[in-house]
């Protein structure tokens, strides 16, 4: 399989087959347009699909580490997972909160 076959697999196709492909899966005006840019050319290879530079999502463009960099209005809140110096919390403990809350899987 060809690299565009694998990444037309999980977006135009994928798209398909729920019925959203007139809104979603494709770059086209008038489509909703969440989307990643990535640093390397995946269809060199598909794993230079995990070389994310920015991921776009509702109209703001955010970097790597989930920060908005456009268009800029405010620093964000840490994420709920995100503990005091920026670490994340340790598996162990986001699986006991889930089990406390009842959407434990």
């Amino acid at each position: 399989m060809a690299p565009i076959d694998a990444i037309r697999a999980g977006t135009l196709n994928g798209a398909r087959s729920l019925g959203l492909d007139g809104d979603l899966g494709s770059l086209q005006v008038g489509k909703l347009a969440d989307m990643v840019v990535l640093d390397q050319n995946p269809l060199e290879n598909i794993r230079n699909t995990t070389s994310i530079a920015y991921t776009i999502a509702n109209g703001r463009v955010y970097d790597t580490g989930m920060n908005e960099v456009a268009p800029r209005q405010r620093a964000r809140a840490p994420f709920w997972f995100v503990g005091a110096g920026g670490e994340a919390w340790p598996s162990s403990a986001a699986a006991e909160t889930d089990s406390d809350s009842g959407h434990g899987h």
